[in-house]
């Protein structure tokens, strides 16, 4: 997962500048995610699938401050298909539930003639 920081952020006496990678695949010049409090602020892009679904999943559809409508995603991700995909896991965190009895019957009436 890779993301790309929109400002400037501050970690403690630290300034990551605007532009600063963050990622977990072990790029020797990108800053690491597990170097850096979590979740990751809503000015970071997301530069790929995964790190679209991570911050989706981090942050809260329906907040105004901070929420979805704030997140940016690079070119080329099917943002819309991966909030569907988020939305349906936050919804049922277990899975779908199984109905315990089939749905009732309609009763068929007699054809009349």
């Amino acid at each position: 997962m890779r993301w790309q920081l929109m400002t400037s952020w501050p970690i403690g006496r630290t300034l990551l500048p605007v532009g600063t990678i963050i990622s977990d695949d072990g790029d020797p010049s990108a800053f690491p995610l597990r170097a850096v409090p979590l979740p990751l602020p809503v000015a970071a892009k997301a530069m790929d699938p995964a790190a679209a679904e991570q911050m989706l999943h981090w942050h809260d559809e329906t907040n105004t401050i901070g929420g979805w409508h704030e997140l940016r995603f690079a070119d080329g991700i099917d943002h819309e298909a991966i909030k569907a995909k988020v939305r349906h896991a936050k919804r049922w965190p277990k899975g779908e539930p199984v109905p315990s009895a089939p749905p009732p019957r309609k009763k068929q009436s007699a054809a009349k003639g």
